[in-house]
């Protein structure tokens, strides 16, 4: 530069920033670019993400999952395999299937924490505010209480009757078990298929809690009771939903065949009610849902045809109704429980038995 008409002197420090000053000033577009690229790219990753998870869940089917054949409305066709024959599936996760993590406990659910470190420092290192976690679950020794309830005794002095104080109304109907423990025993009756024996089993040889083969039973039957006016007000709203899907199977009792109906309501209220009888005929269905129709009693041909006169609509309503499946894949979802259960279980005795399993 020029002052006065004399060049000018430049310091080697006015020199440096002059040339960071250009420096940045060219490839601040670039920096800006830079940003808006990562931006983008970050997003398509999720968009990807995204579809690939779409993808894989329309991948799904009967032979890449645990649904049932009727799920797929185009049976797919069976995947390629050498010399000709089918292969089977390969252990661990299937093709298609995202991939699940645990979330971790949060630090209010954490009961103890224990700290590792380094007995010294090396030079050259620091220590950081961050841990490499491991989370380990345990079960206690005793994984479970006993409380004594003591109602004192009274004695007449006249008469000599001796009569007890009263004790809350909950302690004298949970009896042995409290309301927690007999929950689990009605878990692992219903929902994990065991049997009464496996129950004894379990709490003797894991909780150290030793009963009789008649406590478990009689657990179970309180449950049972308990369930009653949730069951009872399911079955009183099944009459008033639009649709439903409806199945059974059969159910042994001692010998005697019966059958377990089904009545699945799909949608955002969703529930499933069941019901035992010695009926499969549809006079069941009009005694829960109280309607009634004559079944044409004509040939099978005879009988599609009157049925789609009748009840053409019907059969489509799922094309213009959202929220109803085109299949009965609901109901048999559902159906699959009870029958896993008959295998393991072998059915019921009688009408207690047969009470809990609806």
């Amino acid at each position: 530069g020029y002052e006065s008409g004399m060049a000018r002197w430049f310091t080697e420090d006015e020199v440096r920033r002059m040339i960071a000053e250009a420096v940045a000033e060219a490839i601040a577009p670039l920096l800006t670019r830079i940003a808006a690229l990562e931006t983008e790219n970050r997003r398509l990753m999720a968009e990807n993400d995204r579809l690939k998870a779409e993808i894989a869940k329309l991948k799904k089917n009967s032979t890449t999952s645990s649904k049932p054949p009727s799920s797929d409305i185009v049976k797919p066709p069976r995947p390629p395999a050498s010399s000709g024959k089918r292969g089977k599936r390969r252990a661990s996760g299937q093709f298609g299937h995202a991939r699940h993590t645990r979330a971790a406990f949060p630090p209010e659910q954490v009961d103890k924490t224990w700290n590792y470190e380094w007995e010294a420092v090396p030079a050259g290192w620091k220590a950081l505010e961050r841990f490499h976690v491991v989370q380990q679950v345990e079960l206690v020794e005793k994984p479970y209480t006993v409380t004594e309830h003591r109602a004192r005794l009274y004695e007449n002095l006249r008469t000599g009757q001796v009569l007890a104080a009263r004790l809350p109304d909950e302690v004298r109907r949970a009896g042995l078990l409290g309301p927690r423990l007999s929950a689990l025993v009605a878990y692992q009756k219903g929902a994990c298929h065991m049997s009464v024996e496996t129950i004894r089993r379990f709490l003797a040889d894991v909780f150290r809690l030793p009963i009789s083969h008649g406590q478990v039973v009689k657990t179970v039957q309180k449950a049972s009771a308990a369930l009653g006016p949730c069951y009872e007000q399911l079955q009183h709203a099944l009459p008033q939903q639009a649709y439903m899907g409806i199945d059974e199977t059969g159910h042994r009792e001692r010998g005697r065949g019966l059958w377990s109906w089904c009545f699945h309501v799909p949608g955002q209220d969703r529930f499933t009610w069941f019901h035992i009888d010695p009926s499969r005929g549809s006079k069941v269905r009009r005694e829960v849902l109280a309607v009634a129709r004559r079944a044409p009693m004509r040939s099978e041909a005879q009988n599609m045809a009157k049925r789609f006169r009748e009840h053409g609509d019907a059969y489509f309503t799922f094309l213009d109704t959202p929220g109803i499946e085109p299949t009965n894949n609901g109901p048999e979802r559902q159906i699959r429980f009870l029958a896993i259960d008959r295998k393991i279980t072998q059915g019921t005795r009688g009408e207690a038995g047969r009470r809990w399993c609806e």
